[in-house]
């Protein structure tokens, strides 16, 4: 078992041990069996939300439009790729369209988050969508009854949370507007820290220094091309290139610009961690006047430049890269969780912008709530089932 799986379940312990000794002091809320939220109310941030929502109302209510209008326009998106993957995922063999972001636990195509990195990113996007839920009620002058701590959990609490309590007894008597701008504040919260904050500050600083900070070590030869002249040679994939001829390369860089001065029909000796091959190149597919010898290449790995590391040394290189890295989930969480909270399922808030939707233009309460809750029965199922497999993976890695 991993680090980040270990603190993870430590975590999680802690926190069901918390639970239990402070469960007077909490509100608990069965959701289906076994899973469940934990809510600890307070009134933490409600004076900044009224401030916030007070001293700009003109131009909250000028974007209560780009909200509403962002809510909905993320909803279909998500619904359309969610079905979409659903689709690819039942039929055609395909990955799953959905993944469990967990400390420790390998994700298809995303790096494997760590326990701090995840802590830190569900801390900060919750702050910001619930923070927006409160300011977006005050501005339309309903009532913010507490705000708090929770925690989502399926037997033992895994999730923590942040929420807002506004008073729904007020928002239900509210415009239309008011309620869908509300519910829809807080993933578009989360929009506009990814998009204005964090990806700006990814693009224009983190990104380009790191960029300095590791440099491409080693040759790996990753294909060789069948009927060119380093097949015949005998070179297979995985060798290491460390000569051209008499000299040596260290990475794919020096490689490409001694094979630039290499000429067809001419006999060069690539040396790699396997031996030396002789190879008589061929006219290059792309440009008639350089040699070719037909393999595919990558990078073998990435090191730190050696005059950062003797200017500011390594620690402190690895510490900017794990801030970067931080940058890139920030962002990932705001964008993927923002997405994931509009789709119209049950207490998710996409789930209450469709009701209060569906309700205004069916006008009839009983048959939206029928609509509603097919609709959320339909999509959470397909969801259980889409990580259904990853659960049971993640459960079996807590007996390893």
């Amino acid at each position: 078992m991993n680090f980040d799986l270990l603190a993870f379940i430590l975590f999680s312990i802690i926190l069901l041990i918390i639970i239990v000794l402070n469960k007077d002091k909490l509100i608990f809320q069965k959701l289906f069996f076994p899973v469940y939220i934990v809510l600890y109310k307070t009134t933490i941030g409600l004076n900044l939300m009224e401030k916030v929502g007070r001293k700009y109302p003109k131009f909250f209510k000028f974007l209560e439009y780009f909200i509403i209008i962002t809510g909905f326009s993320a909803m279909l998106f998500m619904l359309y790729v969610f079905l979409r993957g659903m689709f690819g995922f039942l039929f055609k063999s395909q990955p799953s369209p959905l993944g469990l972001l967990l400390p420790g636990i390998e994700t298809p195509g995303l790096p494997t988050i760590s326990f701090l990195h995840w802590i830190i990113a569900i801390f900060v996007l919750a702050i910001v969508h619930e923070f927006s839920h409160g300011v977006l009620a005050r501005v339309n002058n309903i009532k913010v009854k507490s705000s708090g701590f929770a925690a989502l959990g399926i037997v033992l609490p895994l999730f923590p949370a942040a929420f807002v309590e506004p008073d729904e007894k007020q928002m239900s008597k509210k415009s239309v507007k008011a309620q869908l701008s509300v519910l829809a504040g807080g993933s578009f919260a989360n929009f506009v820290t990814a998009f204005l904050v964090i990806l700006p500050i990814l693009y224009f600083m983190l990104n380009p220094i790191s960029e300095s900070i590791l440099e491409p070590r080693g040759i790996n030869i990753t294909l060789v091309q069948e009927s060119y002249p380093a097949a015949n040679s005998g070179i297979k994939p995985g060798e290491i290139i460390l000569m051209v001829n008499d000299k040596n390369v260290g990475n794919v860089k020096e490689f490409l610009g001694e094979m630039k001065k290499v000429s067809p029909d001419e006999t060069i000796i690539i040396t790699t961690n396997e031996g030396k091959h002789l190879i008589k190149t061929v006219e290059n597919p792309n440009d008639k006047t350089m040699g070719y010898i037909g393999i595919n290449i990558a990078p073998t790995k990435l090191a730190f430049n050696e005059g950062l590391v003797n200017a500011y040394g390594e620690n402190s290189l690895r510490l900017f890269l794990w801030i970067q890295l931080l940058f890139n989930w920030l962002l990932l969480t705001n964008v993927v969780v923002g997405l994931f909270n509009l789709l119209p399922i049950g207490p998710l808030d996409g789930g209450r912008m469709f009701f209060v939707a569906l309700n205004y233009l069916i006008r009839d309460e009983i048959k939206s709530k029928k609509i509603w809750g097919f609709i959320s029965l339909i999509l959470l199922a397909m969801i259980l089932f889409a990580l259904s497999g990853q659960i049971f993976g993640f459960i079996s890695k807590l007996f390893v």
